[in-house]
């Protein structure tokens, strides 16, 4: 069952952030935007290569194993820091105080990256590698959760101000969507990050070996759905939204 959802999570993700990945970048050729460029990028880096490299380490053996490994964490980490740069543009453009999270969440990168490089992710197989990993591990939790947390929580904001102006006729009822989409995103992530931390900290082999993959292959079933409607959704979706709002606040 488990390692059924896992592949399932690993297959949808792979396919999904890839497909978006791409489309975002080739958008971003033709627009010169970096959000597109950025998201795209990240999306290729984190579903696309990173999460599956996770998955794929543990499974193979000297050169090879420790060549996923490197690679694994050199795309999540530029990954996050892309999505965190995605973020700030978008949603807090010219912040300074964003800019600000931009620059630490660049160095706390670094910082993990460096950690779990030197404690030897290969060595997470045995109790000791295992141990000396994990102050790391929780370091990039940690980043992630404020990565797709702060995302969230601003996607979520836009989608509220969205949904008044599209009751107002002001705003597109399926751009609002996207923003509330793109925040379930976020929120799923970030609840799925939780969780692996408070797991973590526990520490019962039980939770580390069944409860994490399974929230995790669930809220990446999840998060590969939610991707899918908001930047590849079909268009009888689109319409549904449309007639939907259309019933529920008339012609605007």
């Amino acid at each position: 069952m488990i390692e059924f959802l896992a592949l399932s999570s690993v297959v949808t993700m792979f396919i999904v952030w890839s497909v978006v990945g791409v489309k975002l970048m080739l958008l971003a050729r033709r627009s010169r935007g970096f959000p597109e460029f950025a998201l795209g990028l990240a999306f290729t880096l984190l579903g696309g290569l990173g999460y599956p490299l996770v998955i794929a380490t543990p499974y193979l053996n000297g050169a090879a194993g420790a060549l996923a490994g490197l690679l694994s964490i050199v795309c999540l980490s530029s990954g996050q820091f892309l999505l965190c740069c995605f973020t700030a543009r978008v949603f807090r453009p010219g912040v300074l105080w964003a800019r600000g999270i931009v620059a630490l969440v660049g160095v706390a990168l670094v910082v993990q990256a460096v950690g779990l490089l030197h404690s030897g992710m290969r060595g997470m197989e045995n109790e000791g590698g295992f141990a000396a990993a994990s102050p790391w591990i929780a370091l990039a939790l940690a980043i992630a959760f404020v990565n797709y947390g702060w995302t969230a929580i601003e996607s979520l904001r836009y989608y509220d101000k969205t949904r008044r102006q599209a009751a107002l006729g002001l705003a597109d009822p399926v751009t609002c969507n996207r923003f509330l989409l793109w925040g379930l995103v976020g929120s799923g992530s970030a609840l799925a990050i939780t969780l692996d931390g408070i797991f973590l900290a526990i520490g019962h082999p039980a939770l580390i070996q069944f409860w994490t993959p399974l929230v995790d292959s669930l809220a990446g079933i999840a998060n590969g759905v939610f991707l899918y409607l908001a930047f590849l959704a079909p268009r009888f979706y689109t319409q549904a939204i449309r007639r939907r709002f259309t019933a529920a606040h008339g012609e605007g």
